[in-house]
């Protein structure tokens, strides 16, 4: 955290500034955490971590596990590999949802307007690349994915992040989306009542998949 930028915002009717990294802390934290959990513990390699001018590199030692894909694990998907260190960090809090951390670390980074965390599979380890903001291109230009375009305005805020998550997993539990968001099931209940009610979902398939129907 000494090595990142730090905008100072002075806000009305409040005596204390408010400070915001440009990189969001949180964000570090859960790819960090994964690197530990996941790492492969025979490679005498450490979990490192790289600070650039332009982006922080977090290496972790060892390839995917146990038949996990780059997509899948970006999908929310998880293959425990060290499983007594995972449980020793779910006993103390560490971990939260398990599954959630890389989807979490990514939405972050979207919420803070900046570019999204890069995934990278090596020879012999797994890589992610934080970007600072200064190196940024717009995150809107038209070749970015269709998740980047403006939110609609007229949604409330947790209606909008649910349904930006939900056009790109369309199969998506109420479940999910509160493990993910940190959201009571009876706020996503809600959320997702708004979206139907103004008409930018239907509902569910009646499939086994059970998938989201967007209308807008």
């Amino acid at each position: 955290m000494n090595h990142l930028n730090m905008e100072v915002k002075i806000v009305p009717n409040k005596i204390a500034h408010e400070e915001k990294f440009e990189i969001p802390t949180e964000a570090i934290r859960e790819i960090l955490i994964n690197a530990v959990c996941h790492r492969c513990l025979t490679d005498n390699s450490r979990v490192q971590v790289a600070i650039y001018d332009d982006r922080i590199e977090i290496t972790s030692p060892g390839v995917l596990y146990n038949g996990l894909t780059l997509k899948g694990m970006l999908e929310g998907k998880t293959a425990t590999r060290n499983v007594c260190i995972t449980n020793v960090l779910s006993y103390l809090n560490i971990i939260e949802n398990w599954g959630t951390g890389v989807q979490r670390a990514i939405l972050l980074c979207k919420e803070a307007g900046i570019k999204e965390p890069k995934f990278i599979e090596m020879d012999s380890a797994i890589r992610v690349n934080f970007y600072r903001p200064s190196y940024n291109e717009p995150i809107n230009e038209p070749i970015n994915e269709p998740i980047n375009e403006p939110i609609k305005t007229e949604l409330s805020k947790n209606g909008q992040k649910i349904f930006e998550y939900m056009k790109a997993n369309l199969n998506c539990s109420r479940e999910d989306l509160s493990n993910l968001f940190g959201l009571s099931l009876s706020t996503v209940k809600r959320a997702i009542k708004e979206l139907t009610d103004k008409g930018y979902i239907s509902g569910k398939t009646s499939n086994k998949s059970g998938t989201w129907i967007i209308k807008k």
